[in-house]
C-alpha cells in the first residue's frame, strides 16, 4: 500500500538492510511487514501510543516522520482542522523524543494554517 512507502524509504535510507539504526512505525491499519522495522498496530491519538512509541524506540529519535490523515468529512474547514491537529500531536511527540539536531517531517495538506503553525 501507499502509505507503507514511508516507511519502506526511511528503512532503505537508514540502511536497517547494514544492520544501522532503528525504526519504529506505528499505522492504524494494518502493514505489511519490512524488515528491520518494528511496527506497531494502533491509533496514534490512543494515550498509551506516545509511551509504546518511547519504549520501542529505546532512546532519542534522530528523526519522527508522520504521514497521517484524518478521515474527510467533505467540510474543507473541519477536515482541515482535524488534519491540523493531527500534525500538532505528532510536533509535540517529536518535540519530547527528539534528539538534539533531530528532524521533523510531516504530511500536510495544502492551507494557510499550514504554513504559520511550524514557525514556533
Amino acid at each position: 500500500p501507499l502509505r507503507d512507502v514511508y516507511k519502506r524509504q526511511a528503512a532503505t535510507r537508514i540502511g536497517l538492510e547494514k544492520g544501522k539504526g532503528r525504526l519504529v512505525g506505528l499505522d492504524l491499519l494494518p502493514v505489511d511487514p519490512i524488515p528491520g522495522v518494528d511496527l506497531i498496530e494502533m491509533d496514534f491519538m490512543a494515550d498509551e501510543a506516545p509511551a509504546l512509541l518511547t519504549e520501542r524506540l529505546g532512546g532519542k529519535a534522530d528523526g519522527v516522520m508522520s504521514d497521517m490523515a484524518a478521515n474527510t468529512t467533505g467540510h474543507k474547514k473541519t477536515d482541515h482542522i482535524k488534519i491540523i491537529a493531527l500534525a500538532e500531536a505528532a510536533l509535540d511527540f517529536a518535540n519530547d523524543i527528539l534528539a538534539p539536531g533531530g528532524f521533523f517531517l510531516a504530511k500536510l495538506f495544502r492551507a494557510a494554517r499550514a504554513r504559520t503553525c511550524w514557525r514556533s
